[in-house]
């Protein structure tokens, strides 16, 4: 909060609101303006102050849940391609040194016939 003091001729008595189109690409930003004094002011602030920890507080909750969710999807999926792995008896690091073909990420031999594709027809 920053408080200044100024003597500005013209302004009303009762609350009013202005337009300001120097913001945001020429489109209008309305500010009302209403006259209180300092208490009212302090209960305001206190009141906004209030509502962003209550913010801050949600977005950590969901910043929290999102993590332990995504650390969950990460381990069913390292499940998962233990299970395809097994399934398929060939790991996706496993290098045969007696074929002219080298593993690709998915397990199928990368040769003329197929391009890695996974439709090896030399046996891979």
């Amino acid at each position: 909060l920053y408080t200044m003091e100024a003597e500005i001729d013209g302004l009303p008595s009762s609350d009013f609101t202005t337009i300001d189109f120097s913001h945001k690409n020429g489109r209008g930003c309305v500010n009302g303006w209403r006259w209180v004094c300092w208490t009212a002011l302090l209960d305001s602030l206190h009141a906004r102050i209030l509502q962003l920890e209550r913010t801050v507080e949600e977005r950590d909750l969901f910043d929290s849940q999102l993590a332990d969710r995504l650390e969950s999807e990460v381990e069913s999926f390292a499940d998962d391609i233990q299970t395809v792995e097994a399934a398929q008896s060939v790991s996706i690091f496993e290098i045969s040194s007696n074929s002219r073909c080298s593993e690709t990420s998915l397990g199928c031999r990368e040769c003329d016939t197929c391009g890695g594709i996974g439709r090896c027809l030399q046996g891979g």
